[in-house]
């Protein structure tokens, strides 16, 4: 069976001697390559007169290229006094659009190389829109006319899901029990605080492996950075009596279970932990009370 010839009329503003050379030039290419293109120019006075004429073209037209320029939307809006032919084609584009309900396949926005977006007409900027001057965008606009689309291919089946295994528990490593032992908690520690208490309190371990000690620090900072803002990390002191313990308190370095809560539940994973474990250290710290 013979493919049908689109037929298609353009609705522009003539602007200037150049862009109806412009608007010439475009009708010309696509009637050379198929597209029976409906133009003013190729008709000196239909015997019916131009008002007549446009209706019955708008009407017959497969598609109505529409070329946006700034003073095509002048005119368009009513702020230009002249253009009787585009205003009246613009009306009959807007009350076929509002007789469908908005629901547009025939009018296609168009812009040449200098067009802007915004002189496209409001009820016609939601439609694709294609530069004529560019060639891919062109090759575009060809094929919607002849009815041409990229070729949907078959829907296949549903491929199947391995099932996501539930992960419910996880530990936390804000204090790694490996990198303690080694840098070996012992001894005394130390308290400092600023006398005019301008500056937070400073606490101060005691560690027989200095090298692992900088370890434990600089995973502090690599997990909640130089300013623990989330609170994550907790410090407690236990003072009292212990069985079988000399005088002293203990000293427990560990981590706030909700900080870590809150934490675990920005992770993209977090429905799938059902459980978490914190880690803590202690040491008891003694007191010389015969001194």
């Amino acid at each position: 069976m013979e493919e049908k010839n689109p037929k298609v009329f353009i609705s522009y503003s003539h602007d200037s001697k150049e862009h109806l050379n412009r608007v010439l030039g475009l009708s010309n290419k696509l009637r050379s390559e198929g597209i029976d293109c409906i133009l003013d120019q190729y008709e000196d006075s239909p015997p019916e007169g131009w008002p007549k004429w446009m209706d019955r073209n708008v009407d017959d037209s497969d598609f109505l290229l529409v070329v946006c320029t700034e003073k095509y939307y002048k005119r368009v809006k009513g702020k230009d006094e002249n253009g009787r032919g585009t205003k009246w084609e613009c009306t009959l584009i807007y009350q076929q659009l509002y007789n469908a309900d908005s629901y547009n396949v025939k009018f296609i926005p168009i812009l040449f190389g200098d067009g802007k977006f915004q002189h496209i007409p409001e009820p016609l900027q939601g439609a694709t829109y294609y530069n004529v001057d560019d060639d891919e965008s062109y090759e575009k606009l060809y094929r919607r006319l002849r009815g041409v689309s990229v070729e949907k291919p078959e829907l296949g089946k549903l491929r199947e899901l391995p099932v996501k295994e539930r992960k419910t528990f996880f530990v936390s490593g804000l204090i790694e029990q490996y990198q303690w032992d080694k840098a070996n908690w012992k001894g005394g520690m130390g308290y400092l605080h600023s006398q005019n208490g301008d500056l937070p309190p400073v606490l101060v371990l005691f560690f027989e492996d200095i090298e692992y000690g900088k370890i434990i620090f600089a995973n502090f900072i690599a997990l909640v950075g130089k300013e623990d803002k989330s609170e994550r990390i907790r410090i407690s002191i236990v003072e009292g009596e212990a069985p079988n313990q000399d005088n002293g308190y203990f000293v427990t370095i560990g981590e706030n279970p909700k900080a870590t809560g809150n934490l675990i539940s920005s992770f993209d994973e977090a429905e799938t932990i059902q459980y978490f474990a914190i880690n803590q250290r202690f040491h008891r710290i003694f007191v010389d009370t015969k001194s």
